[in-house]
């Protein structure tokens, strides 16, 4: 009897325990649409297509940070909702459509090719771990550029293949020069994209391609850390916009210009070192602002009064202003640049002493210039120690003026300027000739 009792009573506790374990699992148990979940799952995967509560989901399953959809075809608007009602918390794992495949949302390489590319650049924002994307060579068109962009957005560091061309010339991830000269280029755009898809290109070289001056001032305006060169024509002349040097010396019969016809040459040669443009009609310098890296300039024989946009050429040396209408030439004082300067003939200079200022001033010559007796004896005594003051010559350019061997190197320069590679006025040979490595 009592061993009975004794079964009976391990059969209760036993039956016991299966209820309470039942009990227990019924409340770790959450129906949605039919189906059971527990309420303490961290990762659930859906297989129904029809299933569509997925904000009840989140609502039930608190733990929840994993949702596989994989085994849906889901649309790209379909996700957008699902992950919308799911919240940051909850990583989706679906498959992206792309024309007529799909790639897990997790792919971090992708190879594309040209057809790919419009279907791609609508769901590329979909890939968030890509980090290596392939596309087969294609045209520089507008998706590509969607693509490369996104990709790039998401992961900058991602490693991105492609290849196209321009008018024929082939361009990669690897190009850093692009020469396109005597190339019809018709719309920039086509530019633009290229430096947008493949960031490594440095240079375009564009002579004679048919864009204006204006259009490729645009370029280099929007790009300042890519050089764009190109041809400015005006006159008779056909001038790099990368030109180291210019004069208009060889051309003793050309007519005299003014400012206006130098304007395309001080807005786009922005690497001219040195400048000649003497014997013409210039009045107004303010252009020549552009200018930064001018060493050299001569402006000898032109119709200049106001010489403070001068002031701004922050390299310049060599200076030759004889033969103008100079009224003020206080603003070059001060030019520690400044080594020498011809100022012969301005008959109504003023404020000459300012030129004291200068503390690296090599030669002055500043003679018929009118200049009062106590001016004189200032500039005398307060130049630069060494600084060679001549107020005395007749003719501009008298007394040795142009007999030093830099005043020769630098007109042998201009008489072949467009052959002029290299240019240091400060340098020992001064100029070096492209077509002769030793010239010069």
């Amino acid at each position: 009897m009592r061993h009975t009792n004794e079964i009976v009573k391990t059969a209760v506790v036993a039956l016991m325990t299966l209820l309470v374990l039942c009990v227990c699992s019924a409340c770790n148990d959450v129906t949605i649409d039919g189906k059971k979940y527990d309420v303490n799952a961290t990762a659930v995967s859906i297989t129904d297509a029809s299933f569509d509560d997925y904000a009840l989901l989140h609502k039930k399953l608190p733990q929840l940070t994993r949702l596989d959809l994989r085994a849906l075809s889901l649309l790209p608007a379909e996700y957008d909702s699902i992950a919308s009602e799911m919240g940051e918390k909850v990583s989706i794992f679906w498959n992206v459509p792309m024309g007529a495949k799909q790639y897990p949302n997790t792919t971090k390489t992708l190879v594309l090719s040209a057809s790919d590319l419009s279907a791609a650049a609508e769901v590329i924002p979909y890939f968030q771990k890509l980090d290596q994307v392939t596309v087969a060579p294609c045209e520089l068109s507008e998706a590509l550029c969607r693509v490369v962009e996104q990709i790039r957005q998401q992961n900058p560091n991602a490693d991105i293949h492609c290849s196209s061309q321009i008018g024929g010339v082939a361009i990669d991830n690897t190009t850093e020069e692009v020469n396109l000269n005597h190339i019809a280029i018709a719309d920039p755009a086509v530019i633009r994209r290229a430096i947008q898809v493949f960031p490594n290109i440095q240079t375009f070289e564009m002579c004679y391609c048919g864009l204006s001056n204006e259009v490729m001032g645009q370029l280099r305006e929007d790009y300042p850390d890519v050089t764009f060169i190109w041809v400015i024509e005006f006159e008779r002349f056909a001038v790099r916009t990368d030109a180291k040097a210019f004069s208009t010396l060889e051309y003793k019969t050309i007519r005299k210009n003014t400012e206006e016809t130098f304007r395309p040459l001080f807005l786009y040669c922005t690497e001219l070192r040195a400048l000649d443009i003497g014997h013409h009609g210039v009045v107004d310098l303010s252009d020549i602002t552009h200018l930064k890296k001018l060493q050299v300039l001569i402006l000898a024989d032109n119709c200049i009064k106001d010489v403070s946009p001068l002031a701004e050429l922050p390299e310049l040396s060599y200076l030759e202003l004889f033969q103008n209408q100079i009224e003020d030439i206080s603003p070059l004082g001060g030019m520690d640049s400044l080594e020498e300067i011809n100022l012969c003939y301005n008959r109504h200079l003023q404020n000459a002493t300012e030129l004291v200022k200068c503390r690296n001033l090599k030669r002055l010559h500043i003679s018929n210039c009118d200049l009062k007796a106590e001016e004189i004896n200032t500039l005398y005594h307060d130049l630069p120690d060494g600084c060679k003051f001549n107020f005395t010559s007749y003719e501009s350019t008298g007394e040795g003026w142009r007999e030093t061997t830099k005043v020769q190197r630098i007109r042998e320069a201009f008489f072949c300027w467009n052959l002029v590679k290299e240019y240091d006025i400060h340098g020992d040979r001064i100029y070096r000739l492209e077509s002769q490595e030793n010239a010069g």
